[in-house]
């Protein structure tokens, strides 16, 4: 029975898997020759279109999203020029800059006046000196047998060379050694006069004066006054005080002319050259190098003398109506000088 089972199964899937021939009747070919001439194809081809157009219909319509307009953003309003300018903060001036440090600033140091000094002295020692013994022995007690008019030539003479002793002395007084830019919260709080003289209207900053005393090994005398009661007779800039010997202010204004910014610095850059090559000259000849400094000695010598004695340099500075002198020939300034310009007044 199983073997005629598996027989049979067997004749079947031959069966199912045999290929049919294909029908070579007279209906099967007229079929065929239906379906491929177009106007079959067009009435098949017009059938499926309707299909789909009533399918499209009857398919429920899908509505879009509501679209939502968004406002467009707010920019904040640009403030005009005049609003911009009035937000700012106003400009401080140089005084409130330097006010602002906390600390002193120099405006200014003198050069060295050991020679003029000396040469001030010694020339008042020999006539005051020279005054007394001729006073004494030509005028009060004349010798016997000079002539009536001799005693009073010599009196008048007497009077001359004491006036000339009295100029060579009194010439180092009042010599500005240094000037700076103090904070007025700490010129008020050292100078308890100060204080009580400022009012409402107290300036950011006190320009602060170290004079020299007549009196040698004596230290300076502090002035303190505010900006407004300091006055030069010229612009310090126009002296060129960067450390280096020069002439006063006139001679250097009509000399050299005001450079700008871009020949400020190649001024400055050539000084610095020059100072290398000096130093590179030097060291090159040691051997020469004491007379050469003994020249520089001489030359400086002969300037405290003819300082001394002319007056060459020393400017006229008024601070609170009283007059100073400030030595303009040398020295170094803040800025070569315009620091100090920009503060106090100037004459001219």
């Amino acid at each position: 029975m199983s073997s005629l089972s598996r027989g049979l199964g067997l004749a079947q899937r031959a069966l199912v898997y045999t290929p049919r021939p294909q029908c070579s009747c007279a209906a099967q070919s007229q079929r065929l020759l239906l379906r491929a001439s177009p106007f079959f194809s067009s009435v098949r081809t017009l059938q499926t279109s309707s299909i789909r157009q009533a399918a499209a219909k009857a398919a429920p319509a899908r509505r879009a999203p509501p679209t939502t307009r968004r406002p467009p953003p707010v920019l904040p309003a640009t403030p005009s020029v005049a609003a911009a300018g009035a937000k700012l903060p106003p400009p401080r001036s140089f005084a409130e800059q330097l006010a602002r440090k906390g600390s002193p600033t120099t405006l200014y140091e003198a050069p060295s006046h050991f020679w003029f000094r000396f040469s001030s002295f010694a020339a008042g020692a020999f006539c005051v000196t020279y005054t007394l013994i001729n006073y004494w022995s030509m005028y009060i007690y004349p010798p016997e047998g000079l002539s009536w008019w001799v005693p009073h030539a010599f009196g008048v003479i007497c009077t001359f060379m004491g006036a000339m002793g009295a100029y060579f002395v009194l010439g180092t007084s009042r010599v500005v050694r240094s000037v700076r830019a103090v904070p007025a919260a700490q010129a008020l709080a050292s100078h308890k006069a100060l204080a009580k003289k400022a009012g409402a209207a107290t300036p950011p900053l006190y320009i602060e004066l170290a004079v020299a005393r007549m009196v040698p090994f004596m230290r300076p005398k502090t002035i303190v006054a505010a900006p407004d009661q300091v006055e030069l007779p010229f612009r310090m800039a126009d002296c060129r005080l960067d450390g280096a010997r020069g002439r006063g202010g006139a001679a250097a204004a009509a000399e050299e002319p005001v450079l700008t910014g871009r020949q400020q610095i190649e001024a400055k850059r050539a000084e610095e050259e020059r100072r290398k090559a000096e130093r590179k000259y030097e060291m090159d000849h040691l051997m020469t190098a004491p007379f050469r400094h003994a020249g520089q000695a001489m030359v400086t010598m002969w300037d405290g003398i003819r300082k001394s004695l002319t007056r060459e340099g020393l400017a006229k500075v008024y601070v609170e109506g009283r007059m100073y002198k400030m030595d303009l020939s040398g020295g170094w300034a803040l800025d070569q000088g315009r620091a100090l310009d920009r503060l106090v007044n100037v004459k001219r």
